[in-house]
């Protein structure tokens, strides 16, 4: 039988309830707080940019991650030296390669203890002019192969295999070398120019980059090697082209009176170009002495070049600007000597 009493309990709700009611409360919390999203997504998380969309850093012109349409373009670059570049470098605009300043002043070249083609030591008055901070990279190369039509005489692809646009380019010839300076609206360095570039930086406290390894190769460039506002990896990583014929110091022209300033040779230069080797050679039938009339200087030690006498400044080396190496890569100059490849 059913009963008519009233029950006079207190009601109490089931657990269900009050789970869903925390539930609201702390989505309503949330809700409240959370920063109001302009673009109609998730709200921003930190002061960063959101995901999926770049937003470039609030930062004064030349800082950042510069805007280029593709890995090998660079007319997006300009020679603006704003923002937090030093006020010795500057861009170029065809390739992009950053260029440190040298400014005009008197230089020491060649090394009195050194070996027999460093002799004597001198000092040299060099106009002002600018060198790459970095030796021409793989992409730099492919570009000009490219927007040039040029056909390189040295196998360069054999140094650039997928991935290793950042590298040195290697197994040019000297001519490959001249014309992408000419492309790129510079010069190869004279030798005195590359020895005054590279004393400075070895003067900055830089260590020697030799590179990886024999076995491995040379390094990126732009990898860590010097100061910030000096040329990189000058006395190691790969050896450089440069624009001089070579010879002996003592045997060179480069002490001629007219060329003389103040006491010190200007700008000096190697041997004119196709200059016959000196009769006393050829009369002792002497294979050194006659690389003036055949030879290139070729500057800088390499991962395969080690010691530390190869790193000196001062170290000289030769090669037959028709032939590529393993090892030889190149940077560029301007100013000072201009034609100074030619």
């Amino acid at each position: 039988m059913r009963s008519n009493a009233t029950d006079t309990r207190p009601f109490v709700p089931p657990r269900r309830v009050f789970l869903l009611g925390f539930v609201a409360l702390g989505a309503t919390i949330l809700w409240a707080t959370s920063p109001a999203d302009d673009s109609g997504g998730a709200p921003a998380m930190g002061d960063g940019p959101r995901v999926g969309r770049w937003e470039p850093p609030n930062e004064s012109p030349g800082r950042g991650m510069p805007a280029m349409p593709g890995p090998l373009s660079t007319r997006a670059l300009t020679t603006s030296t704003e923002g937090s570049r030093p006020a010795s470098e500057t861009r170029a605009e065809r390739d992009g390669a950053v260029l440190i300043r040298v400014p005009e002043g008197v230089h020491t070249l060649g090394d009195g203890g050194g070996r027999y083609d460093e002799r004597p030591e001198v000092e040299v008055r060099l106009s002002a002019f600018l060198i790459d901070r970095d030796e021409v990279s793989n992409a730099q190369y492919a570009r000009f192969v490219e927007e040039s039509g040029y056909r390189p005489r040295g196998p360069w692809r054999r140094g650039f295999e997928p991935g290793q646009g950042s590298l040195p380019v290697r197994f040019v010839t000297w001519h490959d070398a001249d014309a992408y300076a000419e492309w790129a609206g510079r010069r190869l360095p004279t030798e005195a120019e590359w020895e005054a570039a590279a004393r400075r930086s070895t003067r900055s406290g830089a260590r020697p980059v030799i590179g990886r390894g024999v076995d491995e190769g040379p390094l990126p460039v732009g990898s860590p090697g010097g100061a910030r506002d000096q040329s990189r990896h000058m006395t190691g990583n790969v050896r450089e082209w440069t624009a001089d014929w070579y010879d002996r110091y003592r045997n060179q022209t480069l002490l001629r009176q007219e060329d003389r300033q103040g006491g010190t040779v200007l700008d000096p230069r190697g041997p004119e170009d196709g200059a016959p080797a000196e009769a006393r050679f050829v009369e002792a039938d002497a294979v050194a002495g006659n690389e003036r009339a055949t030879r290139r200087v070729v500057r800088g030690a390499s991962w395969v070049a080690l010691g530390p006498d190869a790193a000196r400044p001062s170290a000289r080396g030769a090669h037959n600007p028709a032939h590529f190496y393993e090892d030889v890569g190149f940077r560029c100059a301007r100013g000072g000597t201009e034609g100074a490849s030619r």
